[in-house]
């Protein structure tokens, strides 16, 4: 994983550019509807620790995603024809994507 964002960050330094990456993580509910807490696995606090140690900027969905369903009952992923939140990311997702990533460019 750290060579992979080295890899990343070196291609990007090369070309002037910023790479930033928005971390998406799957979002589970328990039987009375509320969002069940994880921290991160050691395999995703390697990819944070690389990310800091290389200058790749990430936006972590979690909080974003966390809200939108307090506020609007709405799970980032799945769809009708799923389990309840299982599966690819849906529009409800992909608004909440959509607005950090402007909030991100907006904001610096």
């Amino acid at each position: 994983v750290e060579a992979a964002v080295l890899k990343v960050s070196k291609t990007a330094e090369k070309s002037d550019c910023k790479v930033v990456i928005v971390y998406c993580p799957k979002i589970d509910v328990d039987y009375d509807g509320e969002i069940i807490k994880k921290e991160f696995t050691p395999e995703q606090k390697i990819f944070i620790d690389a990310c800091e140690k290389y200058n790749v900027e990430y936006i972590n969905m979690f909080t974003s995603y966390e809200a939108m369903y307090k506020e609007t009952n709405n799970l980032p992923q799945g769809f009708s024809n799923t389990a309840v939140g299982a599966g690819h990311t849906n529009k409800y997702g992909h608004n909440c994507i959509a607005e950090e990533i402007y909030n991100f460019i907006v904001e610096g």
